[in-house]
């Protein structure tokens, strides 16, 4: 055991100091390279995402969470751009590994999927993909404010929106505007959802675009007509979060299975980004069918908002709906005065799972972190939480820190 011990350690050692390695070399300071065949018919565009989680947990009772060192996402992957309009992407993600934490994972595949553009402004996305639904979804993992998304996001997506998520999605965008829809089955090697079936639609866009002010509103929403049912379990749904901090641990707020004939979460967004200032807010309920008696409600929101200290502020992005990471003017070059670009953010989140008679606790988080990316593939995020939590085991508080190193190349 401690050889084990010592031996995945030493992997975690090893891994982030060859990725630390590899981020500061100057030849990764450049956009990631792309190859054209075949008389530029063909465009091979190389995909890389690699998120390492370092943390800890202390307070009074921080009965849950634990510390420790996790590969939150390993993602590589390849993007195919063909003639007329047409692209291909296969993603697969090694992450959430642990190096000594193993979680059992269903599939690593995040995304093997087609898009046809050629029907402009609309976009055909079919196979396995995540499906964007919610304006914190719409951002790219390697866009987020924080480590994990705010528990509620969270809990909206339960069955319907992961990676490798079997669907269609039709999606139309302009400068200021996004609309989509998609048909969702269940996830790829996971067969305990696929018996689920879920319609999601969004609709977002910039009411106010100046030079300086951007507002941004919208409506999200996911019904599940037929939920996922696991071996030996009638069909349901489990609404479960742990808190938002990326070290494995068992879940902090949790209902347990539910028997339920479907589920319907629609709630609005809300946003705005006022010269380095940018703020984000969103509320959704989420309703039951339930199948063994009365129909629960549960319910969550946050606000979050950063300021951009050095660097280009956040951009709205309209094929997303949402808003991308800030970027450097300059590499990283101390010598000439360029450091990049620094962002600092606070967060308050809450979730309520209890209802009908189902007691899945309550959890309110703040979150404050500083992000700083050195170019635009490399980043080194900071974060602190706080967490109240109620539930079957009384109240739990607790702290934790995390320190995070992304590497990011698409």
């Amino acid at each position: 055991m401690c050889l084990g011990s010592a031996v995945s350690s030493g992997a975690s050692v090893f891994v982030l100091g060859c990725t630390l390695a590899l981020a500061v070399s100057p030849s990764h300071a450049a956009d990631a390279p792309s190859f054209r065949l075949f008389d530029d018919a063909l465009t091979i565009r190389p995909y890389v995402l690699n998120q390492f989680d370092l943390g800890g947990a202390w307070g009074a009772s921080q009965r849950n969470p634990t510390g420790g060192f996790n590969v939150r996402r390993l993602r590589y992957g390849v993007q195919a751009d063909l003639p007329d309009d047409l692209s291909v992407r296969f993603i697969w993600d090694f992450g959430d590994s642990g190096f000594g934490w193993p979680q059992y994972r269903s599939t690593g595949l995040y995304e093997a999927a087609i898009h046809y553009k050629g029907l402009k402004p609309f976009t055909l996305t079919a196979g396995a993909f995540a499906p964007n639904l919610t304006l914190e979804g719409g951002q790219r993992a390697a866009d987020k404010l924080f480590s994990a998304d705010p528990t509620i996001i969270d809990l909206v997506g339960t069955s319907s929106v992961n990676g490798g998520q079997l669907g269609i999605q039709l999606s139309a965008d302009g400068p200021r505007w996004l609309v989509e829809t998609a048909f969702t089955g269940g996830r790829v090697g996971d067969s305990g959802s696929s018996r689920q079936r879920g319609v999601l639609a969004r609709a977002a866009g910039l009411v106010v675009k100046q030079d300086d002010l951007d507002v941004h509103l919208g409506v999200s929403a996911v019904w599940s007509f037929r939920t996922p049912q696991a071996f030996g379990s009638p069909p349901g749904i489990t609404y479960a979060s742990t808190p938002e901090y990326d070290i494995p641990g068992r879940s902090t707020i949790d209902t347990g299975s539910i028997p339920a004939r479907g589920t319907l979460n629609v709630g609005p967004e809300f946003g705005f980004a006022y010269g380095p200032l940018w703020f984000q807010a969103e509320w959704y309920p989420a309703l039951v069918s339930r199948t063994d008696g009365p129909d629960p409600s549960f319910s969550g929101w946050y606000a979050q908002a950063a300021w951009t200290l050095i660097g280009q502020p956040r951009q709205w992005r309209p094929s997303a709906g949402s808003w991308g990471a800030p970027s450097p003017h300059h590499a990283f070059d101390p010598a000439h005065g360029h450091w990049g670009a620094l962002e600092a953010g606070a967060r308050f989140s809450q979730a309520d799972l209890n209802s009908a008679g189902i007691s899945g606790g309550t959890q309110s988080i703040w979150t404050a972190g500083v992000n700083w990316w050195l170019w635009r593939q490399l980043r080194i995020g900071l974060q602190w939480q706080r967490a109240h939590i109620t539930g079957q085991g009384g109240t739990n508080d607790f702290q934790t820190g995390l320190i995070r190193v992304q590497i990011f190349f698409h």
